[in-house]
């Protein structure tokens, strides 16, 4: 309260002028761009904006390309087993189906029944309880 009245004080003595508010704001794509990023962060979503012609162009022919059958590959997997942490993941997917009530096939109840016991698993419980999903990379 004193610091106001000293300054309303220098004010009327004329000792005291304010700088004048920014008329104009400055900005740049890459402050833009920073605004947009904390807006996601906070859940906020910026607006779209409309695609130029160009761009949409550019859409139709990923979409078209997209929407074409796969051509044949000579790529074959390295790994022709599933790795521990595949084998837990494929075993907790089914856990939380079974939770739900969704039903599984004979096959998926194998696993699953076989998988409870498996010294992977036993070894990967108390990783996974303690570290969640960065376990199983």
């Amino acid at each position: 309260m004193l610091d106001l009245r000293h300054q309303r004080a220098a004010e009327r003595a004329g000792n005291l002028v304010a700088f004048p508010p920014r008329s104009e704001i400055h900005t740049t794509p890459a402050l833009d761009a920073g605004g947009d990023v904390a807006a996601m962060r906070r859940g906020d979503m910026p607006k779209a904006r409309p695609l130029s012609e160009a761009g949409q162009r550019i859409q139709a022919e990923l979409e078209a390309e997209a929407a074409k059958p796969a051509a044949p590959s000579n790529v074959r997997r390295l790994r022709q087993q599933e790795t521990p942490q595949q084998l837990y993941r494929k075993w907790l997917a089914l856990d939380e189906r079974l939770r739900a009530s969704d039903p599984i096939t004979p096959e998926e109840a194998a696993f699953y029944g076989s998988f409870a016991t498996h010294p992977a698993k036993k070894s990967l419980d108390p990783l996974y309880q303690e570290y969640g999903e960065a376990a199983l990379r």
